[in-house]
């Protein structure tokens, strides 16, 4: 697999499973395994979605090194995975990955249907969105 290909979320709170799978090159259900063992849970079982430390244990895993950093930097380097938040479809957190081609967004359609979902790059942050927390990569 590709590293940084799109990758869309196969389930509501999938973005940050999407975003891990396209860091790593691996496959969605393969990233979901990895990260619900760093979670002891379900995706949807509470609290939903992931925290951003089972990412970084999930990253770390692979011998990926990243620190969570909740001032936002003036240049988000490759592979930098973001949660943001805002106004609807993103009252909940939202997660996309930095990528060479931008930002890669799993739910760049913002299709209530799972199964409709659709991951594209965007240039920019969505509209309406405020920088919540980054995971920025770093040497081990």
């Amino acid at each position: 697999m590709n590293k940084y290909r799109l990758v869309k979320q196969e389930d509501e709170w999938g973005c940050g499973v999407a975003c891990v799978a396209s860091l790593l090159g691996i496959e969605y259900d393969a990233a979901l395994k990895r990260l619900e063992h760093h979670k002891d849970g379900k995706l949807d079982e509470a609290p939903l979605g992931l925290d951003v430390h089972e990412i970084i244990w999930s990253l770390a895993d692979h011998d990926l090194w990243y620190i969570a950093d909740w001032r936002r930097p003036a240049q988000f380097p490759a592979g930098s995975i973001i949660c943001i938040r805002g106004e609807a479809p993103y009252q909940s957190d939202h997660y996309l990955l930095m990528t060479p081609q931008g930002w890669m967004d799993p739910w760049h359609n913002t299709s209530k249907n799972v199964s409709a979902i659709k991951a594209d790059y965007r240039d920019a942050l969505p509209i309406g969105t405020e920088f919540i927390v980054a995971l920025m990569p770093r040497e081990p």
